[in-house]
């Protein structure tokens, strides 16, 4: 379409910016720009060929709908912008890559985008406030060729996590275990978010591993399964591999994707559930052939973590034989119904933001606030809020 023509439509709208971002920003396909615009698929693809011209009105939804500044569609030339790419992808079920994958891609590029801009963001106000971030500690830098089971268990004597968090806790506050691993984490400089883009994903957990203050996101799920992923994450901190990872994997042989998501998988086995004290409550001797529900939820509630990830540490450890798991447990385990309740995107009140956020980050940008480096708009904009209320009573999150 040229000039003239776009102005016939009394805005110049042209055909080569709406086509790239809807497909190389937005990633998403002609029936739904038609749906966010109020008309039909093959309407949009005759704006994108410029054979018809859509009206400002329509311009602006499908601007609001990619994610774009509305006056790029004016620019003549797609606009100059470095291309969005996203991390690693450490997942090893080739089935998760198969099908259309916009929706998940999207779901992931909001995800990181908001990953990367908490760990700006907090660089920045730590040099507002002229105090140095906390360092992680360069002790737990490790490699895959590393044991494992040693960087765990320093791991846990680092972060200050012990046998008490886990071991002293009645049944039913073990969720409360998701919280004081997070406090604990975020106590040697890693910023950990509870993430509601990844429930619309078949990934489970991110990991982005900066020098200074590496974020975690994690998924909503069971109490139990959330500690585990968080610990394998955390596994990828040590080992500097950033990414997107699903901790429960296939059975695989060979490759870095596979020797680091297996090695992150030993850590965070080790970390919750350490040898010593699994061994202190199942006698030692040769693996058995199979373990009964009820023996492994009992051991399983004790740690505070879920049945799957008991099995497994129970296999690393040589206490149940590996076949149980491959031919009679792991179908039933992935296939569950999933006991928790989700991560609601409803309820964004002050304590929806303080867990998604995390309590460093949050109390970061309040402090902030308080120090008058920042104004309540910016507060709202580092912690994706625009309910001045929420964010007015989040400080009351911390002394309830």
């Amino acid at each position: 379409m040229g000039v003239a023509t776009a102005r016939k439509s009394g805005f110049p709208i042209y055909p080569a910016v709406l086509k790239w971002a809807r497909e190389e920003w937005g990633l998403f396909t002609l029936e739904e720009a038609a749906a966010k615009a109020g008309t039909s698929a093959r309407r949009v693809a005759q704006w994108e060929e410029g054979t018809a011209v859509p009206t400002e009105e329509q311009g602006r939804r499908l601007a609001d709908l990619y994610g774009r500044h509305f006056m790029e569609f004016t620019s003549p030339r797609v606009p100059d912008v470095t291309p969005f790419d996203l991390v690693s992808d450490f997942r090893l079920d080739p089935g998760v890559f198969e099908g259309d994958r916009r929706a998940e891609k999207r779901a992931l590029r909001s995800l990181q985008s908001w990953a990367e801009a908490c760990n700006d963001d907090a660089l920045d106000l730590f040099e507002m406030m002229e105090d140095p971030p906390p360092q992680f500690p360069v002790d737990l830098r490790a490699q895959v060729e590393d044991c494992p089971e040693k960087f765990a268990t320093a791991a846990r004597e680092l972060a200050g996590f012990s046998l008490d968090d886990q071991f002293h806790l009645p049944e039913d506050q073990k969720s409360g275990l998701v919280k004081t691993l997070r406090d604990r984490i975020e106590g040697i400089g890693v910023i950990v978010l509870k993430s509601a883009e990844l429930d619309e994903t078949r990934v489970r957990g991110l990991c982005l591993s900066f020098d200074t203050l590496p974020v975690i996101a994690f998924r909503g799920e069971a109490p139990g399964d959330e500690l585990f992923t968080i610990s394998h994450e955390l596994g990828h901190v040590l080992l500097g591999e950033t990414g997107f990872s699903d901790p429960y994997i296939p059975k695989v042989s060979g490759g870095k994707p596979a020797e680091v998501e297996q090695w992150c998988n030993r850590f965070a086995g080790a970390f919750l559930m350490p040898s010593d004290a699994v061994q202190g409550i199942f006698p030692a001797g040769r693996a058995a052939a199979s373990i009964s529900d009820d023996d492994l939820n009992a051991v399983a509630a004790i740690f505070g973590v879920s049945a799957h990830a008991m099995l497994l540490r129970l296999i690393q450890l040589g206490f149940v034989d590996e076949d149980f798991y491959w031919k009679a447990k792991r179908d039933e385990f992935l296939n569950a119904d999933p006991d928790h309740t989700p991560f609601s995107k409803c309820e964004r009140d002050s304590y929806w933001h303080r867990s998604r956020n995390g309590d460093l980050y949050t109390c970061l940008v309040l402090e902030a606030v308080n120090l008058g480096l920042v104004c309540w708009h910016n507060a709202g904009r580092c912690l994706e809020t625009g309910d001045t209320f929420a964010l007015w009573k989040m400080p009351d999150t911390f002394r309830a």
